[in-house]
Protein backbone atom coordinates (compact mmCIF):
# COMPACT_ATOMS: atom_id res chain seq x y z
CA UNK A 1 0.00 0.00 0.00
CA UNK A 2 1.46 3.26 -1.19
CA UNK A 3 1.94 6.31 1.79
CA UNK A 4 0.54 9.30 1.61
CA UNK A 5 2.78 12.07 1.07
CA UNK A 6 1.57 13.28 4.57
CA UNK A 7 2.13 9.96 6.31
CA UNK A 8 5.76 10.05 4.89
CA UNK A 9 7.17 13.68 6.13
CA UNK A 10 5.17 12.17 9.58
CA UNK A 11 7.65 9.24 9.26
CA UNK A 12 10.57 11.01 8.16
CA UNK A 13 10.19 13.74 10.96
CA UNK A 14 10.00 11.59 13.89
CA UNK A 15 13.52 10.19 12.70
CA UNK A 16 15.24 14.35 12.89
CA UNK A 17 14.85 16.94 11.36
CA UNK A 18 14.57 17.37 7.62
CA UNK A 19 15.94 19.56 4.77
CA UNK A 20 14.07 21.22 1.98
CA UNK A 21 12.97 18.24 0.20
CA UNK A 22 11.49 16.16 2.82
CA UNK A 23 14.86 14.21 3.68
CA UNK A 24 17.02 14.36 6.79
CA UNK A 25 19.94 16.28 5.83
CA UNK A 26 22.52 13.52 6.70
CA UNK A 27 21.05 10.70 4.32
CA UNK A 28 23.70 9.42 2.20
CA UNK A 29 21.49 7.22 0.01
CA UNK A 30 18.73 4.36 0.54
CA UNK A 31 20.83 1.88 1.99
CA UNK A 32 20.07 1.97 5.77
CA UNK A 33 16.37 2.10 5.14
CA UNK A 34 17.06 -0.91 2.90
CA UNK A 35 18.66 -2.71 5.69
CA UNK A 36 16.17 -1.90 8.28
CA UNK A 37 13.48 -3.20 5.77
CA UNK A 38 15.76 -6.32 5.50
CA UNK A 39 15.41 -6.31 9.28
CA UNK A 40 11.30 -5.64 9.17
CA UNK A 41 11.41 -8.46 7.22
CA UNK A 42 12.86 -10.95 9.06
CA UNK A 43 11.55 -10.13 11.75
CA UNK A 44 8.05 -10.61 10.01
CA UNK A 45 8.99 -13.59 8.68
CA UNK A 46 10.57 -15.08 12.84
CA UNK A 47 7.14 -13.95 13.79
CA UNK A 48 4.93 -16.23 11.28
CA UNK A 49 7.31 -18.95 12.09
CA UNK A 50 6.42 -18.92 15.80
CA UNK A 51 2.96 -18.13 14.98
CA UNK A 52 2.83 -21.33 12.90
CA UNK A 53 4.45 -23.50 15.04
CA UNK A 54 2.38 -22.41 18.18
CA UNK A 55 -0.56 -23.09 16.03
CA UNK A 56 0.98 -26.94 15.53
CA UNK A 57 1.53 -27.03 19.18
CA UNK A 58 -1.87 -25.95 20.33
CA UNK A 59 -3.24 -28.56 17.26
CA UNK A 60 -1.38 -31.12 19.31
CA UNK A 61 -2.81 -30.39 22.50
CA UNK A 62 -6.43 -30.67 21.50
CA UNK A 63 -5.67 -33.82 19.60
CA UNK A 64 -4.65 -35.14 23.10
CA UNK A 65 -7.39 -33.48 24.81
CA UNK A 66 -10.16 -35.33 22.35
CA UNK A 67 -8.09 -38.49 23.01
CA UNK A 68 -7.81 -38.08 27.42
CA UNK A 69 -12.05 -37.33 26.74
CA UNK A 70 -12.79 -40.19 25.04
CA UNK A 71 -10.49 -42.23 27.93
CA UNK A 72 -12.33 -40.77 30.76
CA UNK A 73 -16.13 -39.75 29.70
Amino acid sequence: MPMSSTSRTRHTCRRGRLSQGGLHPDAASDMPQSVERDDIRADVANLADAVASLTRQVADLQAVVMVLKRLHP
